[in-house]
């Protein structure tokens, strides 16, 4: 029987859903996140959403309260305790979720009304050993600032390109942090989330690959605020390098286990996506100051292996992004040609991590919402020609 989607189950045919929000001072996104899951495209009495709240978060509780929720949204207190992190909080919310799949969103994000449906049908064909589905994660706000901008590419590049391509050769994913769809019995077999990780997703993702689970992707995006403010930016990125220093130390803790676990070619993909992923942002900001002071020293040689180096790197964000990006802008254009200035602000994340990791290495680094200067259409349909997909 197929349903009045695109996809073949029937409302009857489809599994009990769960939907885990953590969510820390938003009072300003509360509203938008209520209206955005009401409008999703599954059976509301098969999909049961909790809202998880920290104790001391009163702004968001009196937010939630003045709101009329749904029936099938719960909200939920957390005793206090430590860590204060969203994963924390997601294994809180894992006990109260009655469905056969969970999936996560974070309180500014706006998913594709199909997503959890497509997800649904997608798990009901797929091979047993699939675990996990990643959705496409999109900025709405790019033209806020340059950073933004930048932030929109990368999420591109990201979400378009490399975790379709790696869920396609069933290598390891590190998971974003929002849209994840996880099929709750491997979900429960990896233990859920690592509460002291600040990366909880990406940690996920190669533990669940460990497992010899695979993770796939589907089309349908989540709408996501970009960072617009370079200390909110900074902020969110030393948390990102952070938590992924802490996921490649758990990786390779037993270099040789793990090795067995995913395979070579499972093995050297962890290594270029977590391991690149943190070596670029520490060599980044070094290589720029030195480029530019052999440029203003002519005694001095950026050397054939750095050029090499700087331009091969250019090359291949060009090309990634020219297939990463659906429609290209002039302001598009404008954001490839000055990623060699953005590359360097990732060392100053990358300084922030380090001395992070050493003095506060569970402190969750909170990311502001609502702080978007176009803000969102709360009443304009989430799918649009820029963020439409094909099943």
């Amino acid at each position: 029987r197929r349903s009045s989607s695109s996809g073949f189950l029937s409302d009857d045919d489809l599994p009990p859903y769960s939907v885990l929000v953590a969510l820390y001072d938003e009072a300003e996104s509360a509203g938008g996140l209520i209206r955005a899951l009401s409008q999703m495209n599954y059976p509301p009495s098969k999909l049961d959403i909790h809202l998880l709240l920290e104790a001391s978060d009163t702004s968001t509780r009196a937010a939630l309260d003045a709101i009329s929720l749904p029936a099938n949204v719960r909200v939920h207190t957390l005793a206090p305790g430590t860590p204060q992190t969203k994963p924390r909080a997601l294994n809180y919310g894992l006990e109260f979720a009655a469905g056969k799949y969970v999936t996560i969103y974070d309180a500014e994000d706006r998913p594709h009304p199909d997503q959890i449906r497509i997800a649904a049908e997608e798990f009901a064909s797929a091979h047993e050993t699939l675990a996990c589905l990643q959705a496409p994660l999109q900025a709405h706000n790019a033209s806020d600032s340059w950073i933004a901008s930048q932030w929109a590419l990368e999420y591109d590049i990201q979400f378009r390109l490399l975790v379709p391509a790696l869920a396609r050769a069933q290598l390891p994913i590190p998971l974003g942090g929002t849209s994840n769809h996880f099929d709750r019995a491997a979900l429960d077999a990896a233990g859920g989330w690592d509460a002291w990780n600040v990366t909880e997703d990406a940690d996920l993702g190669l533990r669940l690959a460990r497992m010899g689970k695979t993770i796939g992707s589907i089309a349908p995006p989540t709408l996501e605020e970009a960072p617009a403010a370079l200390p909110v930016w900074a902020a969110q990125r030393s948390r990102w390098i952070k938590g992924f220093i802490q996921s490649w130390w758990v990786l390779m803790r037993s270099p040789a286990r793990s090795f067995r676990e995913v395979g070579a070619l499972g093995w050297l993909a962890a290594q270029l996506t977590l391991g690149g992923a943190i070596l670029s942002a520490l060599l980044a900001g070094p290589m720029a100051i030195w480029l530019l002071v052999c440029l203003l020293v002519p005694q001095l040689s950026f050397g054939a292996a750095g050029l090499l180096l700087l331009v091969g790197g250019y090359g291949v964000n060009i090309v990634a992004a020219a297939l990463a990006t659906r429609r290209w802008t002039f302001s598009r254009a404008l954001t490839v040609a000055s990623l060699p200035l953005y590359w360097p602000l990732l060392s100053l994340g990358a300084a922030r991590a380090l001395y992070g990791l050493m003095r506060t290495p569970h402190f969750w680094a909170k990311t502001p919402h609502g702080l978007s200067v176009m803000g969102i259409d709360e009443g304009a349909p989430i799918c649009s020609p820029s963020t439409g997909y094909s099943p």
